[in-house]
C-alpha cells in the first residue's frame, strides 16, 4: 500500500462516526467557521491540521451521509 493510498474504511467506523455526528454539514460548517475566525484574529491561514480535519469532513460527508 502506497502512502497516497487510503485504506479502506471499516463499516463500524464509519457507522460509529455516522452515528456520534449525524449531522456532518453542521460540523463542517462550524470547522470552516472557526478557520475564518482564526484567520481574521491572526492574520494567518490556521493550523494545517485543521484545515486537513475539515476537508476530511466533507470527504467523508459527501460519501457516507444519505440524506
Amino acid at each position: 500500500q502506497s502512502a497516497r493510498e487510503k485504506p479502506a474504511p471499516d463499516v463500524d467506523m464509519v457507522s460509529y462516526i455516522l452515528d456520534t455526528y449525524p449531522d456532518l454539514a453542521d460540523l463542517a460548517a462550524r470547522m470552516e467557521a472557526d478557520l475564518r475566525a482564526y484567520a481574521r484574529q491572526s492574520k494567518g491561514p490556521g493550523d494545517s491540521r485543521a484545515h486537513a480535519a475539515l476537508e476530511a469532513c466533507r470527504e467523508f460527508q459527501e460519501k457516507y451521509s444519505h440524506d
